[in-house]
């Protein structure tokens, strides 16, 4: 199992409760929303994945996408001291597309003894529900009617609407 990744780097946390926490970034290519502010692309993989080489220069190398599970590990072990971070936040687009893909990896950084932060839609709910018992914070951004590019979505925050992710 591959999955597009845009960029691994180390940062500090600027929002929610951990802001001001050394994480690493993971930022996942892909999404089921349109938001109209959105930075990442919806779909089709970017054919590198930027790493940073050194943690907090800015100082990237690019590797090929797609990057299997064990190669993303392999990435964060070279580039990352995990002992000098917090988390890893998982980011996008949307992570949650790449729920298969994270069944597998969330393991391994846990192995590392990375905490796992995970920034959402919150519209994936049953792909959410496949990775739970791996992540230790998420962070859901609801969307408001008319940011999304799908028109309203409160229902599909819902158990019920499971699988209806996508507008």
């Amino acid at each position: 199992m591959k999955a597009a990744v845009r960029e691994i780097f180390s940062s500090v946390q600027g929002e929610g409760p951990y802001v001001g926490t050394r994480q690493i970034f993971i930022r996942f290519d892909g999404c089921n929303l349109s938001c109209r502010y959105c930075d990442t692309a919806r779909s089709g993989a970017a054919r590198h994945c930027r790493v940073e080489a050194v943690p907090g220069k800015r100082d990237f190398v690019e590797v090929a996408n797609p990057l299997s599970g064990p190669e993303l590990v392999k990435l964060l072990q070279k580039y990352f001291n995990a002992g000098g971070h917090h988390f890893t936040s998982l980011t996008g687009g949307e992570p949650l597309v790449h729920a298969e893909y994270l069944e597998g990896l969330l393991p391994a950084i846990k192995q590392m003894g990375l905490k796992v932060y995970l920034e959402t839609n919150g519209t994936l709910y049953a792909e959410l529900s496949r990775v739970i018992g791996l992540i230790d914070i998420v962070a859901m951004d609801i969307k408001l009617p008319g940011t999304s590019g799908c028109g309203p979505l409160w229902e599909k925050h819902h158990p019920g609407q499971a699988g209806t992710g996508v507008c």
